[in-house]
């Protein structure tokens, strides 16, 4: 069987899956999940670089699958749909991940300026600008 013909019957076999997930049928929605958590796990590491991390996205990925398929419009399409997810979140974490950073260097300025009995704001501005 061609490359191609065997992506069809995957397809093939990813809208019977999907359809009967919408229908209720859970075990489908394992079946189709999966068979696609490979490529969704392979997404999270390359984003994360992190092992622990990616699985962890892609687990919940799966579970946001599971609770908004309603809104997957081609049954076809399911493991790109997956796979967005899972950008979609580690895109977000490791947004939280930089914005907790710059928190913590904001913290240990700001904690500087106090231990050193200055709190002129410029004077801070000036000291994070140089940490940066």
């Amino acid at each position: 069987m061609s490359h191609v013909a065997a992506r069809s019957v995957d397809s093939d076999s990813d809208v019977r899956l999907v359809a009967r997930a919408r229908a209720g049928d859970r075990e489908a929605f394992g079946l189709v999940s999966e068979r696609h958590r490979p490529l969704a796990t392979r997404v999270a590491r390359r984003m994360l670089r992190d092992d622990a991390a990616a699985g962890e996205a892609v687990k919940e990925a799966v579970l946001l699958a599971y609770l908004s398929l309603d809104r997957l419009r081609e049954d076809a399409r399911f493991s790109g749909w997956l796979c967005g997810i899972v950008l979609n979140l580690c895109r977000s974490y490791v947004r939280d991940r930089r914005n907790s950073a710059r928190s913590l260097e904001m913290l240990s300025g700001h904690e500087f300026a106090e231990k050193s009995g200055d709190g002129d704001p410029e004077r801070l501005y000036e000291e994070r600008e140089l940490q940066r």
